[in-house]
């Protein structure tokens, strides 16, 4: 599907943002509505999809930690305050309350929920991960093409092979702890 999109919607690109998202809603509508799919014994996706039952809630419930928690509010500069300090901690928990367990003398387990977040060190005022990072085979990029030969991304311009690469590796990592 993405390949289809890809050469369909956005090779060569458009001008402009408006005129290649009127690409992007063509090909979504016949993708959906005309185009008829092999995979779907020749039906088209709209024919057979069927909303979920289950119905979303307008608002989150409110997440009570345990009593012996101390609770923080991340605030927009994905920090909490511990001590009239500002602890960062992740830009996905702007507006939501954390919870620091205390497991050791200034050592806390920070949760989201129940998610185990990382670990915040009082002593030097920063949360580390507790998941070991899976380590990644770096990617080889063979010098074929001749935008490659100036070592810069064809598809981003102003980004070389080296930042690529390890944009790359990190978004890896994220997918494999995701999967597990």
């Amino acid at each position: 599907m993405h390949r289809t999109l890809k050469k369909e919607a956005t090779l060569p690109p458009e001008h402009n943002v408006r005129a290649q998202q009127g690409r992007f809603d063509y090909f979504q509508e016949e993708y959906n509505d005309i185009r008829p799919h092999e995979a779907l014994n020749m039906q088209m996706p709209n024919d057979i999809y069927t909303t979920s039952g289950r119905a979303m809630p307008h608002k989150i419930k409110t997440y009570d930690y345990p009593a012996h928690y101390e609770v923080r509010r991340v605030s927009r500069n994905s920090a909490f305050r511990w001590n009239n300090r500002h602890i960062n901690l992740s830009s996905t928990l702007i507006h939501e309350y954390v919870g620091l367990e205390e497991i050791d003398d200034g050592v806390y387990n920070v949760y989201y929920r129940d998610f185990l977040v990382g670990r915040f060190f009082e002593e030097i005022l920063k949360v580390k991960d507790v998941i070991k990072r899976v380590p990644t085979r770096p990617r080889v990029v063979k010098k074929c093409h001749p935008c490659t030969q100036n070592n810069v991304s064809p598809m981003y311009p102003d980004c070389t092979h080296k930042t690529y690469n390890q944009a790359l590796q990190r978004t890896a990592i994220a997918v494999a702890e995701l999967r597990r």
